[in-house]
C-alpha cells in the first residue's frame, strides 16, 4: 500500500461500526492494530413484519393438502375451477410419485 493516511472501518451486522486511523511509512512493513473491541447495536424498531407462504402441495401421512390460494392460475377462479384443474395434475402426481417402476 502507499504511503499515507487510511481510515480502517471495522463493521458487522448488529454491531455499531469503529472508524480509526492508520498511518502508513516507508519505514513500518507490519503493524500491530491490537484488539478491537466492537458494540452491539441496539436499534428500536417500531413494527416488524413477518411474511411467509404455504407450500403449494403438502404431504401429510394421510392425506395431501393443496394450497390454492399459492397456484397463480387459480386467481380470479371459483372452487369449481380449481377443482377442475386440478384434478388431473393431482392424478399425474399421485402417479409418478407411487407408481412401482419395473425392474
Amino acid at each position: 500500500m502507499a504511503v499515507g493516511k487510511y481510515q480502517l472501518v471495522v463493521s458487522f451486522i448488529g454491531y455499531e461500526s469503529k472508524e480509526i486511523d492508520v498511518y502508513l511509512s516507508d519505514k513500518i512493513n507490519e503493524m500491530d492494530l491490537g484488539s478491537i473491541q466492537i458494540s452491539p447495536s441496539t436499534e428500536v424498531l417500531a413494527e416488524v413484519v413477518v411474511e411467509g407462504e404455504k407450500i403449494m402441495v403438502e404431504e401429510k401421512v394421510d392425506c395431501t393438502i393443496y394450497n390454492a390460494e399459492n397456484d397463480m392460475t387459480t386467481k380470479g377462479g371459483d372452487a369449481n375451477r380449481c377443482i377442475e384443474t386440478r384434478a388431473l395434475a393431482f392424478s399425474r402426481y399421485r402417479w409418478k410419485r407411487f407408481s412401482a417402476v419395473p425392474a
